[in-house]
């Protein structure tokens, strides 16, 4: 094998195992819609409209977590939380999960007992926030609250199944406030709709990636001729 070839299986060899540790490290993500029914606060020039009735929608990775046989648990998620308010991209770089197993409730006439997964960050900016001066993504935030029968989940975990979150159907609420640098502020409550997993690429596929970038790449140095005596030329 030239040893342009040798190189070329080498560049291939790392992506593939950097891409496939990446990949059984196991992130989900899940992707929703949610519509909004209801305004808070007071209309200001955020650049952002948005209605009662609208359908917006979004999507986040986390870690899922078994947990530590507790009754509450919250961990600091390394990934990206983003929504699409009609055509509007705004996301924070991090966010929190926060879970509670069989706590008491106050405010929830239904039951005295819950099931709860708390998400939420501050931060939260446009992703082209030239386009936006008025917003101060510094104070803007978002939250999510789902409530569940006490049965839906054992401990407090971080289930990695849509179908469990899905089963969160007390309340299902997502909040989003947008402020602005002299204390306005404008925002909305959105009733969440079921959510979905967006599957990630299997160990499987990516080495199978690979293989067809070798091959194409064996065939590159066949048909092109770049042999050791072309070495010197490349490298120019």
């Amino acid at each position: 094998m030239n040893e342009f070839l040798f190189r070329v299986c080498g560049a291939v060899a790392v992506l593939v195992l950097g891409a496939c540790s990446t990949a059984w490290a196991a992130p989900v993500t899940f992707g929703f819609e949610a519509e909004i029914d209801r305004l808070s606060g007071i209309p200001f020039d955020s650049g952002i409209n948005f209605s009662v009735g609208d359908i917006i929608s979004g999507q986040f990775t986390f870690d899922p977590s078994a947990g530590d046989g507790t009754t509450h648990f919250v961990g600091i998620q390394p990934h990206s939380f983003g929504l699409n308010i009609n055509g509007v991209a705004v996301s924070v770089p991090t966010f929190s999960i926060e879970v509670f197993n069989d706590t008491p409730i106050l405010d929830f006439p239904p039951t005295s007992q819950v099931d709860s997964i708390k998400l939420g960050a501050g931060d939260l900016a446009p992703l082209q926030p030239e386009l936006f001066p008025n917003i101060d993504a510094t104070v803007s935030n978002f939250r999510m609250e789902f409530l569940a029968p006490t049965f839906s989940l054992d401990q407090a975990s971080i289930p990695g199944s849509a179908a469990v979150w899905n089963e969160f159907v007390l309340r299902r609420q997502l909040s989003v406030r947008f402020r602005s640098g002299s204390g306005d502020v404008v925002g909305f409550h959105a009733t969440v709709r079921p959510f979905f997993a967006i599957p990630e690429p299997t160990p499987g596929q990516l080495v199978f990636t690979a293989f067809v970038l070798f091959f194409a790449a064996n065939r590159l140095v066949r048909d092109k001729g770049y042999g050791n005596e072309n070495l010197e030329v490349l490298e120019k």
